[in-house]
C-alpha cells in the first residue's frame, strides 16, 4: 500500500476518532499518536492558526528595540514603491503582522514581530532560544578528561538576529582553525565554514515551530570532536521532504509572516558585512551545501521527522597544502616576504602575519639574524625594535 500524501495525515481508524486511532509505524511495531504530533500533521494542512502570528498579550510595542524596528521600517518602505508611503508606521507594522490588535483593539506584537524585532524575546518566552553545547567526546553524557562534561555552554538570548551572530561566534570560538601560510599571510580555515552554519542557525529559528506546545523547545547547536549538529522542532514543513531539499523550487514557510519579515531585518554578520537576516528564495541550503563543497567538506546529514528537523555537519579533514602550513621553512619563507615587502616590521606584526605567537616569531627572527639573512633595529630589550632585511 503506498504512503499517504502529507496533506491526507494523520490516517486513523475511523472508529475511534483521531486522536485515539492514529498510529505511526515504526520497525518494532505501531505506536499511538501523541497530541503533539497530531497537531504537527494537521499544521501541514494549512488548517489551523498560523502560530508566528499569535498576539502577545501582555507585550506592548515599547518590547520592540527601536534601533532593529527603524531599520525594518527602512528597509520596507524603501523597497515597496511608494506603496506604503501613505501608511503610518503602526499600520505598516499591523499589515505585516509584526503587531495586531488585542481583544481590546490595542495593538500588540505577534510572535512573530518580537521573535524578529523584539529587545528581548525571552522575556516571553524563555525557551524561544538558543542552546549551545560543546561537548569533549563524540557522545553525549561521556564525559572528558577529568570528568568534564560540558567544553562549554551558553543559552543564547536575544531576537532572531542576534541570535544568529552569536551562534556563529560560539562555535567559531570552541572549533580549531586550521592555517595554510601563503607568502606573507596566514589564511585560516575552520573546522565548519561559518557561512554555512549561519544559513542552518537562521533557517532553525525561522522555520522551528512557534506552536504553544513548542515554546519549550529551544533550538540546539551541539559541537562535539567529529560534527556539529543543529536541531530545532518542527519537521519539514507541507509538502516539502529531505529528498527535495535545496532543490530549486523546493521551498515551504511554517512560519510565512515570520519569514517575511526577516527578509527586511538589518544584519551585521559575524565578519562585519551587512545585509539581512534571510533571503527566503529558498537558497539557505544551496548555499550550505555551496559552501561545504568549497571547504572540500561532504554534504550535510540531514534529518526530519514529525517534531525535530536536525542538519548535521561531519568535521574537515586537514588538506595537504594546510600541513605544509606549519612547516618552519614556510613559516620562515612568510617571515621574509613580510619584512621584504616593508621597510622595517616589529616582532608582533610579524607574529601576526604569520599567524604564530609572539614567542614563536621571536625564536624565528632570531635564527633569520644569526643567519645573516636580517638584522635589527634599536637596542635589544627595546620595545621599538624592528628588523628588515640584510642588504
Amino acid at each position: 500500500m503506498p504512503e499517504a500524501n502529507a496533506r491526507q495525515k494523520p490516517c486513523y481508524v475511523k472508529r475511534l476518532g483521531q486522536i485515539n486511532g492514529s498510529y505511526i509505524r515504526t520497525g518494532d511495531g505501531d505506536h499511538k499518536m501523541s497530541l503533539y504530533e497530531i497537531d504537527r500533521f494537521i499544521e501541514n494542512q494549512h488548517r489551523t492558526a498560523r502560530n508566528d502570528v499569535v498576539v502577545i498579550p501582555d507585550a506592548t510595542l515599547d518590547d520592540l528595540d527601536s534601533t532593529i524596528l527603524s531599520g525594518w521600517l527602512s528597509r520596507v518602505r524603501s523597497t515597496s514603491l511608494g506603496r506604503t508611503d501613505n501608511l503610518s508606521d503602526e499600520d505598516l507594522m499591523a499589515n505585516r503582522r509584526v503587531a495586531s490588535p488585542d481583544d481590546n483593539g490595542i495593538l500588540r506584537p505577534t510572535v512573530a514581530g518580537i521573535m524578529a524585532l523584539g529587545s528581548y524575546p525571552q522575556k516571553f518566552f524563555p525557551r524561544l532560544d538558543v542552546v549551545f553545547t560543546s561537548h569533549p567526546t563524540t557522545k553525549d553524557g561521556i564525559p572528558g578528561k577529568g570528568g568534564v562534561r560540558f567544553s562549554d555552554s551558553e543559552n543564547i538570548d536575544g531576537p532572531i538576529p542576534a541570535m544568529v551572530v552569536d551562534a556563529v561566534r560560539a562555535v567559531s570560538r570552541n572549533m580549531l582553525h586550521g592555517a595554510i601560510v601563503k607568502g606573507a599571510l596566514r589564511e585560516d580555515i575552520p573546522d565548519y565554514p561559518l557561512p554555512a552554519i549561519r544559513e542552518a542557525v537562521a533557517n532553525a529559528l525561522m522555520h522551528r515551530d512557534y506552536s504553544l506546545d513548542g515554546h519549550g523547545t529551544p533550538v540546539l547547536v551541539d559541537l562535539y570532536p567529529d560534527r556539529l549538529e543543529i536541531t530545532n522542532p518542527g519537521g519539514l514543513f507541507g509538502v516539502l521532504t529531505v529528498d527535495v531539499l535545496g532543490q530549486r523550487g523546493a521551498t515551504a514557510s511554517r512560519n510565512q509572516f515570520l519569514a517575511r519579515i526577516l527578509e527586511d531585518v538589518p544584519y551585521t554578520d559575524f565578519d562585519g558585512r551587512v545585509g539581512r537576516v534571510v533571503e527566503n528564495r529558498g537558497s539557505g541550503y544551496p548555499t550550505i551545501n555551496y559552501e561545504l563543497e568549497r571547504a572540500l567538506m561532504d554534504k550535510p546529514i540531514i534529518h526530519s521527522s514529525l517534531d525535530q528537523f536536525g542538519i548535521m555537519f561531519r568535521h574537515r579533514k586537514m588538506t595537504d597544502e594546510e600541513g605544509k602550513g606549519y612547516s618552519s621553512k614556510n613559516v620562515e619563507e612568510a617571515i621574509l616576504s613580510y619584512i621584504s615587502g616593508r621597510e622595517s616590521a616589529s616582532a608582533s606584526e610579524v607574529a601576526r602575519a604569520a599567524g604564530v605567537s609572539a614567542k614563536t616569531a621571536r625564536g624565528y627572527i632570531n635564527r633569520l639574524i644569526n643567519a645573516g639573512t636580517i638584522e635589527a633595529i634599536g637596542t635589544l630589550n627595546s620595545p621599538r625594535r624592528r628588523y628588515r632585511i640584510n642588504r
